[in-house]
């Protein structure tokens, strides 16, 4: 059960992310190109984890607990920025709805992650 829900979580936030971040990225000038393939890279381990755990192989469970741990992290460091910019008043692109989504979206990680090393634990266990 919790195998089947964050290979589905992965993947759905895959389909949603990749794209919203794209276009996102595009719209700043100059393009913030390492912050983007850091976010990516993140999602694609993850991604990589959920196939390796499908085809049952023995890794698979530790790449996707990599993956999620990699954009945790990076979602942790983009809402750490952001609060540091709004602390010293500086605007931020999208308000304060911005301080509330990657509020959100850190915590969601944070909890995607967790399980992915409980999944991970109960393996080796097993």
């Amino acid at each position: 059960m919790l195998e089947s829900s964050l290979v589905w979580f992965v993947r759905v936030g895959a389909v949603l992310f990749l794209p919203l971040e794209t276009y996102l990225t595009l719209q700043v000038t100059p393009l913030p190109v390492s912050g983007y393939v850091v976010n990516v890279l993140g999602v694609l381990i993850a991604l990589w984890g959920t196939i390796a755990l499908r085809k049952r192989r023995p890794y698979g469970a530790g790449v996707l607990a990599a993956g999620l741990g990699w954009t945790t992290a990076a979602a942790w460091r983009a809402a750490n920025l952001r609060y540091w910019l709004a602390d010293r008043g500086q605007a931020l692109d999208y308000g304060s709805t911005e301080l509330r989504v990657i509020l959100v979206l850190t915590l969601i990680a944070a909890a995607a992650f967790v399980a992915s090393l409980v999944l991970l634990i109960g393996r080796e266990n097993a």
